[in-house]
């Protein structure tokens, strides 16, 4: 410290601190390049089967609802002590919260590939032995 330097352990800053960015600018310009890429490309259409489609956004709303619900019914009782509104508030988003967990199982147990589509294996799946043997105990 005899040099004077307050804070010798600090490294220099650079003479412009946004140094960093200019990456972003083309060089003739001070304007960003509309061209760059700045997020990721969103498609258009979805592989996804209707059905799968509106039951995941169905239980994202529903998710969000008994999340916002609950938190806000807790926050209800704890902040101005409005014990009778935020507890039903809350109730309402546990039970929110219940029933997506109902509807997830539901919807994971649901196939959703059109019968149509299917095509039948010739013989693949079928067994000429079958009716000779007796049922399997499951």
């Amino acid at each position: 410290m005899s040099d004077g330097d307050p804070w010798p352990d600090e490294p220099d800053e650079p003479t412009n601190p946004g140094d960093r960015y200019l990456d972003r600018f083309d060089g003739e310009s001070a304007e960003p390049d509309p061209e760059a890429a700045l997020a990721p490309s969103v498609p258009e259409e979805t592989n996804a089967p209707e059905g799968l489609f509106r039951a995941f956004w169905g239980l994202v709303a529903t998710i969000n609802l008994g999340l916002f619900a609950a938190s806000l019914g807790l926050m209800l009782v704890g902040f101005r002590g409005q014990v009778r509104e935020g507890g039903a508030v809350f109730l309402l988003g546990v039970a929110a919260l219940a029933y997506a967990g109902y509807r997830y199982r539901e919807v994971r147990q649901t196939d959703f590939g059109d019968a149509d589509d299917a095509e039948p294996d010739d013989e693949a799946d079928v067994d000429p032995d079958a009716d000779d043997r007796p049922a399997a105990d499951d």
